[in-house]
């Protein structure tokens, strides 16, 4: 019993170890000063895409360009469980 507890002890101290020094790399980052806000951005709307042809990002972006003129980009792209449907928010950048 004393050899089970003593494992667990020294399993879950390395764990918690490794997750202290992956936490000090990501703060120790540098964040660039020209990084992009949500304020650089347009919302132009909700697209649907039926990927049955397997064109992925590129069908979804080139749909949501016929829909709504002005796109450069769509995020939060969502695929049904069989990935013959996708869904994404149309964005467009907005340039000073």
């Amino acid at each position: 019993m004393s050899t089970r507890v003593l494992v667990l002890l020294i399993v879950l101290l390395l764990f918690l170890t490794g997750c202290q020094t992956y936490s000090d790399q990501i703060e120790s980052m540098p964040v660039s000063s020209a990084a992009v806000s949500s304020y650089d951005y347009r919302i132009l709307g909700i697209i649907n895409f039926d990927n049955v042809y397997g064109e992925g990002y590129s069908g979804l972006l080139r749909a949501a360009q016929e829909v709504y003129p002005g796109t450069t980009d769509v995020i939060d792209i969502v695929p049904s469980p069989d990935m013959g449907m996708l869904t994404g928010t149309a964005v467009q950048r907005i340039t000073a």
